[in-house]
């Protein structure tokens, strides 16, 4: 047993950075006025919901309830090699609805308005593969593709560097620090169970000042 490594509980407890309010206004700003202003749909699904980058790149709008304002996270679009493969969810309890907000519920509208225009812009040769976020010619993009270009982004941008999984946590640290219910939390992220959060949050919990938490609204 001396020589078995413990089973880590999620992947969420590495070191992690989250931004300001003031550094993600800043990065939607640079991001609405350049050439990747197609994904920012993406990006605003997940500083606003705590998904996963597969759960997000795997969701198709059949999952997607806009009368009810949920999502329904089923499957993730992953990396095996460099091939990208659609896969169950990380675990059975990662499965779940999330329910959206007006910012998410703006975003999915962006999304499906882009779509729209592609496919008016490719006609036949449009692919309707399904997915919620795609590239222009309407296939799924890599996985790695949509990080690259984060990275890229936030590098460009100036704001300081994070990584697109950061954005969940920016999402987990906001909301709690906004006095959100620590279980409601977890069960957005999709965590076993509500420890997990508790612990990897812990330091935004206690003497908490609510005055500047919430993320603004981009204006566009």
């Amino acid at each position: 047993m001396d020589h078995i490594d413990q089973p880590r509980a999620d992947g969420d407890d590495r070191a992690f950075s989250v931004w300001t309010p003031e550094e993600y206004l800043s990065f939607v700003e640079f991001v609405s006025r350049s050439t990747s202003r197609r994904w920012f749909p993406l990006n605003e699904l997940a500083i606003t919901t705590g998904a996963r980058r597969g759960e997000l790149l795997g969701l198709t709008w059949t999952n997607v309830d806009l009368d009810a304002k949920t999502i329904r996270l089923a499957q993730s679009r992953v990396c095996a090699g460099y091939r990208a493969e659609v896969r169950g969810t990380k675990t059975n309890l990662s499965k779940r609805v999330v329910s959206l907000s007006e910012q998410a519920m703006d975003a999915l509208r962006r999304a499906m308005r882009q779509q729209q225009e592609d496919q008016a812009l490719f006609a036949k040769a449009w692919a309707n593969s399904g997915f919620v976020f795609t590239k222009p010619d309407g296939t799924p993009p890599h996985p790695d593709t949509i990080s690259k270009r984060f990275a890229k982004d936030v590098k460009d941008s100036g704001v300081r560097r994070i990584r697109l999984h950061d954005l969940r946590h920016t999402f987990a640290t906001t909301a709690l620090a906004a006095g959100e219910n620590p279980k409601a939390i977890s069960e957005a992220l999709g965590h076993k169970n509500i420890e997990i959060a508790l612990t990897t949050y812990s330091h935004v919990l206690p003497g908490i000042d609510h005055a500047h938490v919430r993320l603004p609204r981009p204006a566009h």
